[in-house]
């Protein structure tokens, strides 16, 4: 389980990184980012209905990718809204491969410099 800490739960903030974030796409996940004002990574999963008909199937995926963020997060500091979006591949993954591509995508974001939001920005 993230720590509610590292969870994006507003429709606001859902909103906001939808229409201002830059994509990374790996086999199995559509990842949208961007930079946050506070100092601390924000995830929220988003499951398509399109992934899976069946609840408990798109259930354990948003399991399974809550954990897998949770351990990728130990090794980044920085401050990104991510939202995860599995495809229809995410379903039939091992968990270790999940990881992997969370990794993956959070090594890339460290290396990408962003400009800082300007002060006074409405958040």
């Amino acid at each position: 389980m993230l720590p509610p800490a590292n969870r994006l739960r507003r429709t606001f903030d859902f909103r906001r990184v939808y229409e201002r974030s830059r994509t990374f796409t790996t086999p199995s996940i559509i990842f949208r980012f961007r930079p946050n004002d506070r100092s601390h990574i924000r995830v929220g999963i988003v499951v398509s209905s399109r992934v899976s008909k069946k609840a408990t199937v798109r259930n354990r995926i948003r399991r399974r990718l809550r954990e897998a963020m949770r351990r990728a997060l130990k090794h980044v500091a920085a401050p990104y809204d991510i939202i995860l979006a599995p495809r229809r591949p995410a379903a039939e993954r091992k968990f270790s491969d999940l990881v992997q591509e969370c990794q993956v995508f959070l090594g890339r974001i460290q290396n990408i410099t962003v400009p800082p939001l300007p002060k006074g920005h409405n958040q």
